[in-house]
């Protein structure tokens, strides 16, 4: 415990914690676990060396720089009553750290929408799911016929930096009178960017 604490104090002080996605007690084998955005060996290196030195450290839930798409994107799930509920890209010149997205909903229905999302990437042929890591807050928010909501996505956290390319994200949204997850009216929102590195 004297240990996480130490290391993790040195979160805003230390510029190599900047690579440090999260991390806490193994109880069970009395270690220190350190998730890494990047975590090929050279960054663990820099971690030993620079923040701290221990065989009570464990690294986990690494990748290296270039990250791996995924499988082939699942089909799109489409809900005729919300042809008209659509999301745009609205602000990509903070990538790659965020994007700003907008639904627009021109429907007659109330939709539920929230913060979880998925990227998937562009190889040419196929749409394939980018790996991400991290978890969402399960957060629903309401947007009223003729509404509008605006929504930042942090994408280092989750996917790491993105490699120049066609990426688009996509969000399900549901009406909101409807029971979320099981009850077939799930319609899936895309919005694509394009990034040049």
């Amino acid at each position: 415990m004297d240990l996480q604490t130490y290391i993790f104090d040195m979160w805003q002080t230390n510029p190599v914690m900047q690579n440090v996605h999260s991390g806490g007690l193994d109880t069970v084998n009395n270690r220190v676990t350190i998730n890494l955005l990047y975590g090929d060996d050279e960054d663990i290196a820099l971690f030993r060396s620079e923040v701290y030195d221990s065989p009570m450290l464990t690294f986990t839930g690494t990748r290296s720089r270039q990250f791996a798409l995924g499988d082939i994107a699942s089909p799109l799930r489409v809900n005729p009553l919300l042809d008209n509920v659509r999301m745009e890209v609205t602000n990509t010149s903070n990538l790659p750290e965020q994007v700003t997205i907008t639904i627009s909903n021109r429907s007659r229905h109330s939709i539920m929408a929230g913060y979880a999302f998925t990227v998937e990437g562009f190889d040419g042929e196929y749409w394939r799911e980018i790996p991400m890591q991290g978890l969402f807050i399960l957060v629903g928010y309401t947007i009223l016929p003729l509404g509008s909501w605006d929504c930042e996505k942090n994408l280092t956290s989750t996917i790491g930096s993105l490699a120049p390319g066609l990426y688009r994200i996509r969000k399900d949204v549901f009406r909101s009178r409807d029971t979320p997850i099981n009850d077939g009216n799930i319609h899936d929102l895309v919005a694509e960017f394009y990034w040049e590195g």
